[in-house]
Order: C-alpha cells, then sequence, then structure tokens
C-alpha cells in the first residue's frame, strides 16, 4: 500500500474522545486487525483489510491508544 492510498477514514473529533474510555478502543490492539504506519510526525491507525485510516483529533487519547498499540507489539510498517 503505497502512503496515502485509502479507501475510507474514519473521524474521532475532540468532544467524542473526552467522552469516551481507552478501554472502549482495546479493538485496536487486542484484534489483530489494525496497524500502526510511521509517518514523519507519528502513526497512522489502519485496519488491515479495507485500508480505513482512523483519524483521533484528541491528541491525549492519540497518545494514549499508540502507546497501548505498541505496547501490545502491533504490526509497524514504515
Amino acid at each position: 500500500m503505497a502512503k496515502g492510498d485509502f479507501t475510507k477514514m474514519v473521524h474521532i473529533n475532540k468532544s467524542e474522545g473526552d467522552n469516551m474510555e481507552l478501554r472502549s478502543y482495546n479493538y485496536l490492539w487486542e484484534t489483530n486487525e489494525y496497524f500502526l504506519e510511521k509517518m514523519s510526525e507519528g502513526y497512522l491507525i489502519i485496519h488491515k483489510k479495507n485500508n480505513t485510516v482512523l483519524l483521533i483529533e484528541d491528541d491525549g487519547l492519540y497518545d494514549k491508544i499508540i502507546e497501548q498499540m505498541i505496547k501490545a507489539k502491533c504490526e509497524i510498517r514504515d
């Protein structure tokens, strides 16, 4: 997959992130359906089968999710 070649983007804005607990995102690191793609400044969270990108505007929530995915040894692609 070429960088930027995504079929769909799922967007979570800050107000939604504030109201959701981290554990509601555990499917990202427990199902083996998502991977991290390393970018120049951070990571993209991408669904393996349909190339959907999960965009999280809440920086704090994003940091926690990325940290959990790395701890769980999710696949990281360059």
